[in-house]
């Protein structure tokens, strides 16, 4: 984010041929956010698997148990 403001404060000093380090701190500043917003989500998804592997009660510990009975 501090990149991206010091570029955009210097934008009119860089040559054309430099002006993609704009683009560049754009992309890193959204990907930040992105990466803000999706770890925590990957970090409950991550959890929530991990219960239902142990055996936490809940559908796919109930479909893992109906599994192992035999059939009439």
């Amino acid at each position: 984010m501090i990149a991206l403001i010091v570029v955009l404060a210097v934008r009119d000093s860089l040559p054309p041929a430099e002006r993609w380090w704009v683009w560049t701190c754009v992309t890193g500043v959204v990907l930040g956010f992105f990466g803000l917003w999706y770890v925590p989500h990957l970090q409950h998804r991550r959890a929530s698997v991990a219960e239902r592997r142990a055996g936490a009660p809940g559908r796919a510990g109930r479909m893992a148990r109906n599994r192992l009975r035999p059939r009439r």
